[in-house]
């Protein structure tokens, strides 16, 4: 959809997607990141599973940043992936997850995540937001079961949202 003006901010357009995740009838989604382009945001939601994030099953939504209005909606990875699930038990807590990362980092959040392997797999794990020396921020997962550091994604914030390299 064309949009020739911006209204909404953000966090306006991520509320409406938000409500219409709701109106649609899905279950516990929380917002992972959003870009804005052309005039639209898109915001992209994983579900639940109590505290924990499931990232294979992601939905896309883009709302036009003039009306307000869903101008896209993708659900492949939902539909695909959610299911119900056992949930490996944490054998590695939190603490440990920290005591693993690099003193070059500094740990500013952290929470448990489901993800994706290469293949059709699934980690659970301790998903670490840390801050480098030089102020970049770190995404570091660490395996919940077995300790071993899974992947490391750095994050590009700016004005017209967020990209992992």
């Amino acid at each position: 959809c064309e949009i020739k003006e911006v209204k909404l901010t953000p966090e306006q357009a991520i509320k409406k997607a938000v409500a219409y995740l709701a109106e649609q009838g899905f279950g516990e989604m929380r917002e992972s990141y959003w870009t804005k382009y052309y005039n639209r945001i898109e915001i992209n939601f994983a579900a639940t599973s109590g505290d924990i994030i499931l990232y294979p099953d992601l939905i896309q939504v883009a709302i036009a940043l003039d009306t307000g209005n869903v101008c896209n909606f993708k659900a492949i990875g939902y539909i695909m992936n959610h299911k119900p699930r056992t949930i490996p038990f944490l054998r590695i807590t939190a603490n440990q997850a920290r005591e693993m990362i690099s003193p070059a980092l500094a740990v500013v959040s952290q929470r448990t995540a489901l993800i994706p392997t290469a293949g059709e797999y699934e980690i659970l794990a301790h998903e670490l937001l840390c801050r480098a020396q030089n102020g970049t921020e770190v995404l570091v997962y660490i395996d919940a079961v077995t300790g071993s550091e899974v992947d490391i994604l750095l994050l590009r914030k700016d004005e017209n949202g967020t990209l992992t390299v």
